[in-house]
């Protein structure tokens, strides 16, 4: 959460690259520990940076970062139906107990 915050004050300065780098340092710190909607807001974050700043050439970069969104969304999404069905789960034990 303290790179996030960097990240916002880099960008409001206009050190893109900085920013960048550091997006990827804490996209993977978040991936190591399956932080997902923190990934979420890294996502977010790229994207605005991109566009706020004007980069030219930046069509590619974005298509990544939507495949990406999509894969994180997915693991989300998957990780509410275990919960769900854990959740479940416990209450049939507890109804045959």
């Amino acid at each position: 959460l303290k790179l996030i915050l960097y990240i916002n004050i880099l960008s409001e300065k206009g050190f893109r690259k900085k920013a960048t780098k550091i997006i990827r340092q804490a996209k993977s710190l978040a991936y190591k520990h399956e932080e997902f909607t923190i990934i979420l807001q890294l996502i977010q974050m790229e994207e605005e940076i991109y566009f706020s700043h004007g980069i030219l050439n930046f069509v590619q970069q974005l298509e990544t970062l939507k495949i990406e969104r999509g894969e994180i969304t997915e693991k989300i999404q998957n990780l509410n139906e275990l919960r769900l069905l854990t959740a479940q789960s416990r209450e049939l034990q507890y109804e045959y107990m």
